[in-house]
């Protein structure tokens, strides 16, 4: 399969979120970051900035929780949210990002093959982070890892695909 004809910014929104940046089906860029901090911002305008280079959709997938988990994890999402809110309206963008959520154990079966817990999880994307990519990630640093696997399973995603502008595809 090919991968979409888009620019994917992943999200795995925490305390400390990590994100990465895909073109073509290939990591761009990756990072973490404070959330909520001023970087936010800066990440979701680099994006922003690519896909308009580039003449792509930008969209957005941000991790979700299943609603007994939510309550302590959704303060992490708004910060992201609130960026890019602030960005399509102050840059009025074209085409406007698009935002999917992706509930963490849809994008970890089908990176892992299968149910995989908390745990095994942050160790399986470091490891899966220095084979695809060749990045060095300790397990302090998983959130960066598993951003990079969430962006990994949104480049082939068709609920990634079924957001991007038929013209734009």
């Amino acid at each position: 399969m090919k991968p979409h004809n888009c620019i994917i910014l992943a999200i795995d929104p925490a305390e400390t979120s990590g994100w990465a940046i895909f073109e073509d089906g290939q990591l761009r860029l990756c990072g973490r970051c404070r959330s909520p901090s001023d970087q936010l911002n800066s990440i979701v305008l680099r994006a922003v900035e690519i896909s308009q280079i580039a003449g792509r959709t930008l969209v957005v997938v941000g991790e979700k929780w299943a609603p007994y988990v939510t309550a302590n994890l959704a303060p992490y999402w708004k910060p992201w949210d609130w960026a890019l809110h602030d960005l399509k309206r102050d840059m009025k963008i074209r085409p406007a990002p698009k935002v999917v959520r992706v509930n963490v154990s849809t994008w970890r079966a089908k990176i892992y093959g299968g149910k995989v817990g908390r745990n095994v999880s942050k160790t399986m994307a470091c490891e899966c982070a220095r084979q695809w990519y060749g990045l060095n990630i300790s397990e302090e640093e998983h959130d960066m890892a598993e951003a990079c696997m969430i962006g990994r399973w949104a480049t082939l995603a068709p609920e990634v695909l079924e957001v991007i502008p038929k013209r734009f595809r």
